[in-house]
């Protein structure tokens, strides 16, 4: 039996950092338990940190979806705080 999961996440990689841990991990092991993942995240045109080798980490086949999004933190990026 095929099963899939939809995981919605406004942080995904390449934005790096400590909130995207928990969700890359998942999204990484789950098709070792026989699911097959999809991801829905934002499309991040304003990450404040990147690694997009984070991506490596995930198997093959986890399908990554980008859609735009209101980016919480541009307030902050545009008065340079």
């Amino acid at each position: 039996m095929s099963r899939t999961v939809l995981l919605v996440t406004y942080y995904f990689p390449p934005h790096a950092g400590a909130p995207v841990m928990r969700i890359l991990k998942l999204a990484k092991y789950l098709p070792r338990l026989g699911w097959k993942v999809i991801v829905l995240t934002s499309d991040g045109r304003r990450y404040l940190h990147t690694d997009a080798s984070l991506l490596d980490e995930l198997a093959p086949g986890t399908l990554v979806s980008r859609a735009p999004s209101l980016e919480p933190t541009a307030p902050f990026l545009e008065r340079g705080l």
